[in-house]
């Protein structure tokens, strides 16, 4: 069981750590639902994404409340997902090359 799809976030590896590359177009936090989302054996979330700054917040319930800062630049990166009930965050990384 985990939370629901929307619990993920796009990460930028910076001297300070991981840096969610979204944040907020205003100051009201942003609440996500608390279900469990039941999956049975060998099937999961599956997330499709267009690695452009628009492409990485479509689809996701704030979309239209998040941007993109910094531009996406070179550099690596990761997609997290933090749903996982008393479990830590499930992560990929990849590069990202200009």
């Amino acid at each position: 069981m985990t939370g629901n799809a929307a619990k993920y976030n796009f990460e930028k590896l910076t001297n300070g750590g991981w840096q969610d590359v979204r944040v907020g177009s205003d100051n009201v936090a942003f609440t996500y639902t608390d279900e469990g989302v039941l999956h049975p054996p060998g099937e999961a979330f599956e997330w499709m994404f267009e690695l452009i700054e628009n492409g990485s917040l479509e689809g996701h319930i704030h979309e239209d409340r998040l941007t993109v800062c910094p531009e996406l630049s070179a550099g690596r990166y990761r997609f997290s997902y933090w749903g996982t009930a008393g479990r830590s965050t499930i992560a990929v990384g990849f590069d990202l090359v200009e």
